[in-house]
């Protein structure tokens, strides 16, 4: 124990020796660290979001075809939407090989409870936007905490790669578009 108090005394008077150019390459060395740590957590959330998506039950148009013409025996999320909003979203999704490329949301967010709108967006792995639709109507528990993983990002961790407010109009191409969520798949 003696040991270990005179080892921290001596870092400590090394510390108070260099003074403040100690404190700056600390302080420099920390936010490199921090610099890595939210690039490791970017690159990890847009690999989940690649696997979401590739794996959502509806990831492609012909995938979706066939959702729309499967007899209708149970509720599907998409029977949450008003018939008009419906039919605004599912014409609204575009997809390439990666998934959805873009949609329209804005009845989404006027329309639906926070369980809805993550089980609609579940269909096509696009859960993770609803960070995008902070007006989402929230009516219980599970609203709420769905809202609260979901409905907001991280302070310091960079966005994923979906865009609010723009829609894939072509190859790696987002273009302005209110009311619409263009994908990182774009």
């Amino acid at each position: 124990m003696k040991w270990q108090s005179i080892v921290a005394c001596t870092v400590l008077g090394l510390g108070i020796f260099l003074g403040d150019s100690a404190s700056s390459q600390a302080a420099q060395v920390g936010d490199a660290a921090a610099e890595d740590v939210a690039a490791q957590l970017s690159s990890n959330y847009s690999e989940q979001q690649k696997i979401l998506r590739k794996n959502a039950p509806v990831h492609s148009a012909a995938q979706l075809a066939a959702y729309l013409a499967a007899p209708k025996g149970s509720d599907s999320p998409l029977d949450s939407l008003s018939p008009a909003a419906r039919a605004r979203f599912v014409d609204s999704l575009k997809f390439n090989e990666g998934g959805v490329t873009s949609f329209y949301y804005a009845d989404i967010e006027s329309e639906l409870t926070g369980s809805q709108a993550y089980a609609l967006l579940s269909l096509f792995g696009l859960q993770g936007t609803l960070q995008f639709m902070p007006n989402v109507r929230v009516d219980s528990d599970s609203d709420r905490d769905i809202m609260r993983a979901f409905g907001s990002s991280t302070p310091g961790i960079p966005l994923p790669d979906d865009h609010n407010d723009y829609w894939c109009s072509g190859r790696a191409t987002c273009s302005r578009n209110v009311g619409s969520i263009c994908t990182g798949n774009c």
